[in-house]
């Protein structure tokens, strides 16, 4: 029996998509998908009432859903993820396989309630063309794009969206030109996804592709490759893909004949028959391929002496990913791939990414979509491929009209808001300059106003010198009652003096801090008062941020009027629920002057 997932990586969405693959969840795939009730408990309390990102990929077996949610740095970071079995044969069109769709995003955002939601379409219904244009006017850009384009490729206009993305401005030989990323996209499975989710009562916010969801995962920072050129190698079931990205965006995509099929038909071609039927032996073919060479602990594929069945294979698709990468490299101008990342049904072979490196001299890495989140940490994730399977919804999840190609909010709509939105600047400064006009108006007769109003009051101080005048007695009697007020209020302010510092050191301890300990010693010396006060707590945070939110809290104290010769007695690192933490102890000085006036 194979140890593979029934689903194994991002290869089924596409598969599912095109051509309704027959692979299913098993129950126990199922469940090793889905998180604990528990840890659900605990997202939805760290999470509260902050914009939530949803990616959905509706696939005929299951449909995949990730949350995501942006951290202190404006990054995206996944929160809750979840694979929603469907049974039976439901076909995507019908009013059942909504209600199934509309059952599982209420089930998994129940408790959000600010929801932006984006989808996926397979790949292989998006055509892209990388264009480099000449610099032209913003009016005029859509149709240069689109002329350019249909010189290279032809489209239906009436069956087809036509739109691209700007990538941003270049030099050509001293010509200054704009990069763009134009592609073609049928109605059909626009209008198709549209009315899938409309039915669902689902409000839709975009729609993209597998490779638009990893360019906005390498534009908002998710994926650091270090490098200018990267590019995602997916092995799927009969074929494979090419994505490459340099500078952070898409520049091609090619699909080779190379897939996972490819190696399990090669192993039945030298596995011996032994009276085995033709499916017998491609299913033994199969289970020999996952036994024998992906689950194999040699990390060195080199040295399985079950290489050789699949070596030729392998080698083929080496020579494919270096012709792709030849032309990317002769064509585009751009520096060469340094780094892939490797996607699909091959996620899981060991040894395998080492090997391609070795052969094509880059880097070769998996993507990891639960980095930086607490789901890392599970035994779940000892399979590469349940990461990957979640890559699309992940990328989704990421996605955002400033960054992203969204296929049902296109150029032409965006160019339509912005005019809109000029309009409504443009009567907002009428409406503000005529604001300012009666304003100063209004302003004008304040100060006719205020003059009259200072004549008045010039005559009422002159009539006020008129009265009696002020006499010795009355001076000393005047001042007497001051000095007995003055006293009072020092009375006063040294009888809540204690409850005013522990108020403002309240006031100025963050959510993120804990305090355990508070104690006031008031010593009277010589009739004046001398105050400390002295505090112990806990401060909840980052590791590699615990001392700057310690120095951070220690110069908010410093700002207060009432303390000064603020100092850290002590200072300590724990773990408190599995949570780095620092333990400090603080001695201050209450301000002399505010206590004996």
């Amino acid at each position: 029996m194979s140890k593979r997932f029934e689903i194994t990586s991002t290869e089924e969405f596409h598969d599912s998509s095109s051509k309704e693959s027959d692979s299913d969840l098993n129950t126990t795939g199922s469940k090793r998908m889905s998180h604990s009730k528990n840890r659900f408990i605990n997202i939805k309390y760290f999470s509260g009432k902050k914009k939530v990102f949803v990616g959905i990929v509706p696939r005929r077996r299951e449909i995949i859903l990730v949350k995501s949610q942006k951290n202190k740095q404006g990054y995206h970071n996944l929160i809750d993820y979840h694979m929603y079995p469907i049974s039976g044969d439901v076909k995507k069109d019908s009013p059942d396989y909504s209600r199934i769709l509309a059952t599982a995003f209420s089930s998994f955002c129940k408790s959000d309630e600010k929801v932006e939601t984006w989808c996926v379409i397979p790949s292989m219904d998006v055509v892209t063309k990388f264009l480099t244009i000449p610099r032209v006017n913003l009016k005029k850009i859509y149709n240069v794009v689109y002329w350019s384009f249909k010189k290279e490729i032809s489209f239906d206009e009436e069956k087809t969206l036509f739109d691209f993305d700007i990538i941003g401005d270049t030099n050509d030989g001293g010509i200054d030109k704009i990069e763009v990323l134009a592609y073609t996209v049928p109605f059909s499975v626009i209008n198709a996804k549209n009315d899938l989710f409309r039915n669902a009562h689902i409000p839709l916010s975009g729609i993209s592709i597998t490779a638009f969801g990893v360019q906005s995962l390498l534009r908002t920072q998710f994926l650091k490759p270090n490098c200018n050129t990267v590019c995602t190698m997916f092995v799927g079931h009969d074929w494979s893909r090419i994505d490459i990205f340099t500078q952070k965006n898409l520049y091609l995509s090619r699909d080779i004949k190379t897939g996972y099929q490819s190696f399990v038909n090669n192993i039945a071609d030298v596995l011996p028959q032994k009276g085995r039927s033709q499916s017998e032996q491609t299913q033994y073919a199969d289970d020999f391929f996952n036994e024998k060479l992906i689950y194999s602990e040699l990390n060195n594929l080199e040295k399985n002496t079950h290489f050789s069945k699949i070596e030729p294979v392998t080698d083929r698709l080496v020579s494919q990913i270096e012709r792709t990468f030849d032309y990317f490299s002769s064509n585009s101008g751009k520096s060469p791939v340094e780094k892939i990342y490797l996607t699909g049904r091959l996620c899981d072979f060991n040894g395998l990414p080492d090997y391609l490196s070795k052969k094509l001299s880059v880097s070769v890495e998996i993507i990891d979509v639960f980095a930086e989140s607490e789901f890392q940490n599970t035994p779940i994730f000892m399979l590469k491929s349940v990461s990957d399977v979640y890559l699309p919804a992940f990328g989704a999840s990421c996605s955002h009209d400033n960054y992203t190609p969204n296929f049902i909010n296109t150029f032409k709509d965006k160019e339509s808001v912005k005019k809109s939105k000029i309009i409504d600047w443009t009567f907002l400064l009428v409406a503000s300059l005529l604001f300012l006009l009666l304003s100063g108006i209004t302003s004008w007769q304040k100060y006719q106003m205020g003059g009259k109003n200072n004549v008045i009051s010039h005559l009422e101080t002159e009539v006020e010198k008129m009265g009696p005048l002020v006499s010795e007695d009355m001076i000393l009697e005047k001042n007497n009652a001051i000095l007995k007020y003055q006293k009072r209020v020092k009375d006063t302010a040294n009888h809540f003096f204690s409850i005013s510092a522990a108020s403002e050191i309240c006031r100025l301890t963050s959510k993120n801090i804990r305090l355990v300990d508070m104690i006031i010693k008031n010593l009277k010396t010589e009739g004046a008062f001398n105050r400390t006060l002295s505090v112990n707590g806990y401060i909840f945070e980052e590791k590699l941020l615990l001392d700057a939110s310690l120095a951070g809290y220690r110069e908010a104290l410093n700002s207060s009027p009432l303390f000064n010769d603020i100092s850290v007695l002590k200072k300590s690192f724990e773990v408190i629920n599995d949570k780095a933490v620092i333990f400090f102890e603080m001695k201050m000085d209450i301000i002399q002057d505010l206590q004996n006036g």
